[in-house]
């Protein structure tokens, strides 16, 4: 069973994501670009949790709970002990070049793309 979970990016699809991971009581990391990225995450977080509390889906100690097991991170070595790390970012290929090197051979959505005379879409 996965019980530490690592996501790359905190945007408002991750944010989601480690919310469900976080109620479920798993640990999540976010690795960030930058500070005001990973403070950024945290907020959406920490508004999206009393939402859940206030429409009575969670308790106020499942909402701390859940607060208390998102952290952010700037160094992808700390993924190092994550069992399941979840990439969510954009499909544009320069973001994910910069986290995966050679994404064109690699991505599934990339070899989907291939065959359409409209890869954009």
């Amino acid at each position: 069973m996965v019980t530490r979970v690592g996501l790359v990016g905190g945007g408002a699809m991750d944010a989601g994501i480690a919310e469900m991971v976080a109620r479920a009581g798993n640990p999540v990391l976010t690795l960030e670009r930058d500070k005001a990225s990973g403070a950024a995450a945290i907020v959406r977080l920490e508004n999206s949790l009393p939402r859940a509390e206030r429409a009575g889906k969670l308790s106020r100690e499942a909402t701390d709970s859940a607060r208390s097991l998102v952290s952010t991170t700037l160094v992808i070595d700390d993924f190092a002990d994550r069992e399941l790390v979840i990439e969510a970012r954009p499909a544009i290929e320069e973001i994910k070049l910069d986290l995966s090197g050679d994404w064109t051979t690699s991505s599934p959505t990339q070899q989907l793309w291939r065959p359409t005379h409209r890869p954009s879409r």
